[in-house]
């Protein structure tokens, strides 16, 4: 869901968002190859989980707005990113667009969906 509350996607920059899209969780994917766009997601859990397609680029990730961590969006593999242990309460995951190939040839980050263990 896109929004600025709790569990909900805040997109910030040229987001593009595809519904109908089989093969992704609910048919639905936001893309965006444009440097500094950034996605954010405020959560109350303890760890948090990106899931993405098969054909981005690099994405910086970080958590309550701490040092980042380049994530490759073009992998094989559909889960992304495992935050660390996270204490409990509310915290905000920030995806941020880097513009950088990773081991394929496109240059967007593609967000799925976040699993958010309580």
């Amino acid at each position: 869901m896109r929004g600025s509350g709790q569990n909900q996607f805040n997109y910030n920059g040229t987001w593009s968002h595809c519904t109908g899209c089989a093969g992704n969780y609910l048919n639905t994917v936001s893309y965006s190859n444009v440097t500094n766009d950034t996605v954010s997601l405020t959560f109350s859990g303890t760890r948090v989980k990106i899931y993405g397609n098969t054909w981005g680029g690099i994405g910086a990730v970080s958590i309550d707005g701490g040092a980042e961590t380049n994530v490759d969006f073009g992998t094989a593999t559909l889960l992304k990113w495992t935050s660390p242990a996270l204490s409990a309460g509310s915290h905000t995951l920030t995806i941020r667009v880097t513009g950088n190939l990773g081991v394929g040839t496109n240059r967007s980050v593609v967000l799925d969906y976040v699993e958010v263990t309580p």
